[in-house]
């Protein structure tokens, strides 16, 4: 309510989209950069709207592109939003720093190749920006945030501008990890054709292939399989198809709800996957799950059962699992 008494005209000719109007103040007002209450200036609507004539103009005013809002945000970092290559090129020809970051570490770099925009990641990565600059909130890196989004041409973009594909997150996970995570398929191809590696671990050690099948996407396990993916890493304590028997398991009300399912594969039909490609289908339980989704994150849950040397064949049958108890015999 106090914003809106004051005057503002030249932050109201941009939100209008009113050129003519935003030139005739400009021959009248001194500062090109006056702010609203939040420190938001005409520069920051302009890269907000991706208005380039809005813009051109400001800038040929002296406007100033390092200056920050509230929030602590330029109008690079605004325009990265957008990943408008076109409004990115136009502040950054007029001088504005590729890594002004929020306070967090979040970068221009970051928020454009979580758009996508192939041309705005080229961009930033021409004028300098740091390509494996990390966020302080979790250690991530743009590549991470393009790969979450499944932003390929965005990761090849980043990638060539030297991009780390073995970088790893606070938690642990690599660009890799995250792909599995989110089913980012075209995402994996990209990655493992620049060298990410297949048999990547959380620090848990709960492999790639384990982490697809918590969280159901078994097309992407399969191709994980055929790309040679071990079907027995087991540093977690536990098997891919150990990982499998808790993602079938129905809810009695005690656990967390079951993943669902992906793609054009079947559980039954990565459980065959895993034997045809090697998979010990009487490997032993070293460590007993803390989570309720067997991944060994903690929760609390207890146990009637305990299963240090349990085989997936065993689990399947305290599940009452028979389907994929005659599937395992067979």
């Amino acid at each position: 309510m106090a914003s809106a008494a004051v005057d503002l005209p030249l932050i109201d000719a941009v939100r209008a989209g009113d050129a003519d109007r935003l030139r005739a103040l400009l021959t009248v007002e001194a500062d090109p950069d006056t702010p609203d209450l939040d420190g938001t200036t005409p520069l920051h609507w302009a890269a907000h709207r991706d208005d380039l004539i809005a813009a051109e103009v400001l800038l040929q005013a002296g406007a100033r592109t390092d200056l920050r809002n509230r929030y602590g945000a330029t109008a690079l970092l605004v325009a990265a939003t957008n990943g408008s290559p076109s409004m990115l090129e136009k502040l950054l020809a007029a001088g504005a720093d590729p890594d002004l970051s929020l306070s967090e570490g979040e970068t221009a770099l970051m928020r454009t190749a979580r758009t996508g925009r192939t041309d705005g990641v080229r961009a930033l990565l021409a004028r300098g920006a740091a390509v494996d600059a990390r966020e302080q909130w979790r250690g991530q890196t743009a590549l991470m945030w393009a790969a979450v989004e499944g932003h390929a041409t965005a990761a090849l973009a980043l990638i060539a501008g030297g991009a780390d594909v073995h970088a790893r997150s606070a938690g642990g996970f690599t660009p890799l990890l995250f792909a599995v995570r989110h089913n980012q398929q075209q995402m994996l191809r990209t990655l493992v054709a620049a060298g990410a590696d297949v048999n990547d671990t959380l620090p848990s050690g709960m492999s790639a292939l384990s982490l697809a099948a918590l969280n159901a996407h078994y097309d992407l396990g399969v191709w994980l399989l055929e790309q040679g993916a071990d079907p027995n890493a087991s540093g977690q304590g536990w098997t891919p198809l150990h990982q499998l028997v808790w993602a079938r398991r129905p809810n009695l009300g005690f656990n967390n709800p079951a993943p669902i399912p992906t793609g054009l594969v079947s559980d039954l039909g990565f459980v065959e996957a895993l034997a045809v490609r090697g998979a010990d289908l009487d490997a032993r339980e070293a460590k007993e799950p803390r989570g309720a989704d067997g991944s060994g994150t903690g929760g609390g849950y207890r146990n009637v059962l305990n299963r240090v040397g349990a085989t997936p064949f065993l689990l399947a049958a305290k599940a009452v699992d028979v389907e994929l108890m005659q599937l395992l015999v067979q």
